[in-house]
């Protein structure tokens, strides 16, 4: 790294240090830390902050204790954000009483957590369905004077409705709009699913109105999230919800206002289809794939060969899996279960899985 007469400081070994971390190369991170410890270049915060957070994602918790004695050692201390980072790593591999304990020992330790530790403690109550304790945090956050943000509401919103209690979530996504804050794609996208899960068509067409007249123009940027995070979900809520006509209606509108399907749009509108046993549609959705440069792909293969299995047409199953098979693709496991269940009842079903064995070998 030394070229010139210009030396590197710890802020630029830290930046690649962070950088590698980034990247997962822990060890020659590690060995860069050590690199300049020889050199007698002290780290500091920021270069040990960066090290245990790639540690705490490769979950290498005794290398995450060691680097804290060494930082305490150095009279190094952590900070709030090096505390949120260990509390994040703890929550995410479902360590949550351990990252409490975390957090007790920053307040001792007079380090005062903030709104990303409290959102990151919230997530971990959250991914062990422990909402209630989650909203307890939230409860606590907001007593110490700190305003949630978007995050800390799309976190409790995602809890409420995995756990399909919508009345909590909709009192949740209203307080948004009263606070001032601006709705996320994931937040839209959230509570939409939630209430399609429930059969709310009723709420779930109002969310999504209100979304339309919210969001802005998509440019290329937005154009993916837009796509996958509101209309997917909306066309496959009502998909599920027998409401075939109406999800038709979104996917045909979304050109017109300036957006494309992608292939898990596309699929989804399939899956619509095969859900009423209309393959004549599927196959004019197949065809506007392939014209708009959207090639199907595995899992749209697969949601079709399970739409002629459940409808019973294994003749055109047959024929449509040695294209699926010509592409390159095979049965994912929810489609092979299904096959299974149906050859129990049906064992000339199995017939075809030579064939398919046999392509695959060539």
């Amino acid at each position: 790294m030394e070229q010139g007469n210009t030396k590197p400081d710890v802020c630029i070994y830290s930046v690649v240090i962070d950088a590698l971390c980034k990247d997962r190369n822990l060890d020659a991170a590690i060995s860069i830390l050590n690199e300049i410890k020889q050199k007698g270049i002290p780290p500091d915060i920021v270069t040990y902050s960066s090290l245990i957070d790639g540690l705490c994602k490769l979950g290498q918790w005794e290398k995450v204790k060691t680097l804290f004695s060494e930082m305490v050692n150095l009279n190094i201390y952590p900070n709030v954000l090096t505390f949120s980072i260990l509390i994040d790593g703890l929550c995410k591999e479902g360590k949550v009483e351990d990252a409490g304990e975390v957090m007790r020992h920053m307040i001792e330790k007079g380090v005062e957590p903030n709104i990303i530790t409290y959102s990151v403690i919230m997530d971990g109550y959250c991914l062990r369905g422990q909402v209630d304790r989650a909203m307890r945090v939230f409860d606590i956050m907001i007593d110490k004077c700190i305003e949630p943000d978007i995050f800390s509401y799309s976190i409790l919103i995602n809890g409420y409705c995995k756990r399909k209690n919508l009345a909590e979530a909709m009192q949740l996504f209203g307080e948004i709009s009263q606070k001032g804050l601006k709705l996320e794609t994931v937040t839209y996208s959230t509570i939409l699913h939630g209430l399609f899960e429930v059969g709310r068509i009723g709420d779930a067409k109002r969310v999504y109105a209100e979304m339309l007249s919210a969001v802005p123009k998509p440019n290329i940027y937005t154009h993916s999230a837009v796509i996958d995070g509101y209309f997917s979900v909306v066309i496959n809520g009502l998909c599920k919800n027998r409401k075939l006509d109406e999800a038709h209606a979104i996917f045909e509108k979304l050109s017109s206002i300036g957006l494309l399907p992608d292939v898990r749009t596309y699929t989804v509108m399939i899956n619509g289809f095969c859900l009423e046993g209309l393959f004549h549609e599927v196959k004019g959705i197949l065809r506007k794939m392939e014209e708009n440069g959207c090639p199907p792909n595995n899992a749209t293969y697969n949601v079709i060969v399970q739409g002629f299995l459940k409808c019973n047409k294994i003749s055109e199953m047959t024929s449509f899996t040695k294209e699926m098979v010509g592409r390159g693709f095979s049965f994912d496991a929810t489609t092979t279960q299904l096959l299974i269940n149906i050859a129990r009842e049906n064992p000339s079903v199995l017939e075809m899985i030579p064939k398919l064995h046999s392509k695959n070998k060539k």
